[in-house]
C-alpha cells in the first residue's frame, strides 16, 4: 500500500470544503447563510488529523484488510499496537 504524504495545508483544505459541503445541505433546509455556517463550523469541531488516520484504519477493516497489512500501513512499531487500538473492530 501507497504511504500517503499528508500535511496540515491539505487537511485545512478538506475540513474547509467539508464545511462548506454541510453549509450547502443546512441552506437548503431552510437556514439562513450565517446559521448554515454556525452550525457546520460546529459539526467539524475538533476534526484532526489524528481523526482520518482513524477512519481510515477503521474503514480499512471493515472492508477485511488484514491487520497486519493495516499495522504496516499506520507506521505501528508492531502489530500488537494495531490489535490493541483497532482489535474491537475485528470480526469474531
Amino acid at each position: 500500500m501507497r504511504r500517503s504524504n499528508v500535511d496540515g495545508r491539505d487537511l485545512a483544505r478538506v475540513i474547509r470544503k467539508a464545511r462548506n459541503l454541510a453549509a450547502e445541505a443546512y441552506e437548503k433546509q431552510g437556514m439562513s447563510r450565517s446559521e448554515a455556517q454556525a452550525k457546520a463550523g460546529k459539526l467539524l469541531e475538533g476534526v484532526t488529523l489524528h481523526t482520518f488516520r482513524h477512519t481510515h484504519a477503521s474503514i480499512l477493516i471493515a472492508q477485511g484488510v488484514d491487520i497486519l497489512a493495516v499495522s504496516r500501513r499506520l507506521g505501528h512499531e508492531n502489530v500488537k499496537i494495531s490489535l490493541d487500538l483497532y482489535g474491537h473492530l475485528l470480526p469474531g
